[in-house]
């Protein structure tokens, strides 16, 4: 899930307004497209059940309060990414997505070995570059 921009800055992707103990209960899947947190009957997928149920044990002031702190500390530290050849500039602060990627088992299963592959082979060119 990707969060809602505003402007350059990241917001969560509920509104000041959201007073309900159920933080999910205004979401609606994007229509087009696979969501990563519903199913096509719109449940919560079951590897994300036990995240979801922690967000909803710390309630929408805590999560707000962890989100601007971790914006902070973006600002204060100067995380940063280059954009090479922008005409604005290169620097760029570090974008974070308050709502992870979350993969099941299975997913994960598809991936592992193709990554686990390329780290070695970059570990190897790493190796060979720097002697």
């Amino acid at each position: 899930m990707q969060a809602m921009m505003t402007g350059a800055e990241t917001s969560l992707p509920w509104s000041d307004a959201t007073s309900r103990a159920n933080l999910w209960d205004r979401y609606r899947a994007p229509g087009g497209c696979y969501d990563e947190l519903l199913s096509s009957d719109a449940s919560v997928r079951p590897h994300w059940r036990p995240f979801v149920d922690m967000l909803e044990l710390l309630g929408e002031e805590e999560i707000r309060r962890r989100w601007e702190e971790s914006q902070d500390l973006i600002r204060q530290n100067g995380v940063t990414y280059n954009v090479y050849g922008d005409p604005r500039g290169m620097d760029r602060p570090w974008q974070l997505d308050p709502i992870p990627l979350l993969m099941s088992p299975a997913e994960w299963r598809v991936l592992e070995d193709g990554l686990i592959q390329r780290a070695s082979l970059l570990d190897k060119i790493l190796a060979d570059l720097y002697g």
